[in-house]
């Protein structure tokens, strides 16, 4: 959990600097890790922590989406070849 935290912190500050949309994106990485890691355990599956996990995840990838940084075919959010 240290180095995720670590990565996370060097992104953020990283991002004050240099101005990239991909180190934007790639901060959602350690988030989702140590969201998924930092969960306390409810089930005995763990199949079912992740629809906790992944609706925190929904917050942060809506002010990404409201900051204008990725629109949303960019970031494969849209309903084209959604039933295939």
């Amino acid at each position: 959990m240290i180095v995720h935290a670590f990565n996370l912190s060097l992104l953020i500050l990283s991002s004050i600097y240099i101005d990239n949309r991909l180190l934007i994106s790639l901060m959602l990485l350690p988030l989702f890790r140590l969201l998924n890691v930092a969960l306390p355990a409810f089930f005995n599956l763990t199949l079912y922590t992740y629809p906790f996990v992944y609706a925190s995840m929904l917050l942060p990838i809506y002010l990404i989406m409201k900051e204008k940084i990725f629109t949303p075919s960019e970031a494969g959010m849209t309903l084209k070849g959604f039933w295939f």
